[in-house]
C-alpha cells in the first residue's frame, strides 16, 4: 500500500494523518542517530584531551559531522537503515525497492545533513531547516532529499514495546551525551560570566 509519493507503509494506513505520524517517526529516528554520533564524538574528543567549545571555535566546525555523513550514507547503502532508523522499523530503499547504490546514499545523506539539519553549526540555523522541511513536506508530501534521490521510506506500524525500547535509549544517550559535555557547559557559562564582567 502506497501511503504517499516516496512513503510506503507495510500494513495499511489510516489515512494522511497516519502517514505524518510515520514522518514524526523518521524525526526522531534522525534525531537518535545524530545525538548517538554525538555522544561517541564528544566522548572520543575528550579521550584525546580536546573539549568540544574547542571544536565550535575553529574551522574544523563545520567538518566534524562529516563521519556522520559517510556513515549513515555506508548504513543505508548495505542495511538500508541506521541504528535509530531500524530501531523504530524504518527502512529506505530505492524505487525499485532495492537498496540504494553507494552514490545515492551519500548524496541522499549530504542533502539532509544540508537541508534538514543545517549543517549543525547553531541550532537557529537547524531550527529553521527544520521549519522548511515540514512546509516541504505539507506541500509535496515527501522530503526534500528523498524526492531528489527518487528514494523509497518503508515503515512498520510499531508495538508498544518497540517504542518503549526505544524512549528508554533515546533517554540514554541523551543523558549521556550531557554528561560527556558538562565539563564544556561549565566552560562556556565560565566565558560568558567573564565577557559580562568585562562589559560591565
Amino acid at each position: 500500500f502506497q501511503a504517499e509519493d516516496g512513503i510506503r507503509d507495510l500494513v495499511r494506513s489510516r489515512g494522511l494523518g497516519d502517514v505524518y505520524k510515520r514522518q514524526f517517526i523518521r524525526f526522531f529516528a534522525r534525531w537518535f542517530d545524530v545525538l548517538l554520533y554525538l555522544l561517541v564524538f564528544c566522548f572520543l574528543l575528550r579521550c584525546m584531551g580536546y573539549e568540544f567549545l574547542q571544536v565550535l571555535s575553529s574551522p574544523s566546525l563545520y567538518f566534524y559531522f562529516l563521519p556522520y555523513v559517510l556513515l549513515e550514507a555506508a548504513m543505508l547503502h548495505r542495511t538500508g537503515a541506521s541504528p535509530g532508523r531500524y530501531l523504530l522499523g524504518v527502512r529506505i530503499t530505492a524505487a525499485d525497492e532495492q537498496l540504494l547504490g553507494l552514490q545515492t546514499a551519500l548524496i541522499r545523506s549530504l542533502r539532509a545533513f544540508i537541508v534538514g539539519l543545517g549543517l549543525m553549526v547553531h541550532p537557529f540555523l537547524t531550527g529553521i531547516c527544520h521549519v522548511y522541511c515540514v512546509w516541504y513536506l505539507m506541500r509535496h508530501n515527501k522530503a526534500p532529499w528523498d524526492k531528489m534521490t527518487s528514494t523509497r521510506v518503508e515503515t512498520k506500524r510499531l508495538r508498544v514495546f518497540p517504542l518503549i525500547r526505544f524512549g528508554l535509549l533515546f533517554l540514554t544517550v541523551g543523558v549521556l551525551l550531557i554528561v560527556v559535555l558538562l565539563p564544556t557547559f561549565r566552560e562556556f557559562l565560565e566565558l560568558a560570566q567573564e565577557q559580562l564582567e568585562r562589559a560591565r
